[in-house]
């Protein structure tokens, strides 16, 4: 359930839901892996309010303690 509403807000985010999967799937928690598999969706414009919001979301789902 709480993975559904992750990849759901991350949709909402502007994100297609196979991304949002593979987001909530690795739960990465370093900016420089949020963009590596962001940038792997062409045509995506990655800002600073987009990783802040996936960061958020993931950190809400993953149990990894978040990097600095």
């Amino acid at each position: 359930a709480a993975a559904r509403e992750a990849v759901d807000s991350l949709v909402k985010e502007g994100l297609d839901e196979y991304l949002a999967v593979q987001l909530v799937n690795m739960c990465p928690n370093e900016d420089g892996y949020i963009n590596a598999i962001l940038s792997s969706k062409e045509g995506l414009e990655i800002k600073e309010e987009l990783l802040a919001k996936v960061k958020e979301t993931l950190s809400k789902v993953c149990t990894q303690s978040p990097s600095k």
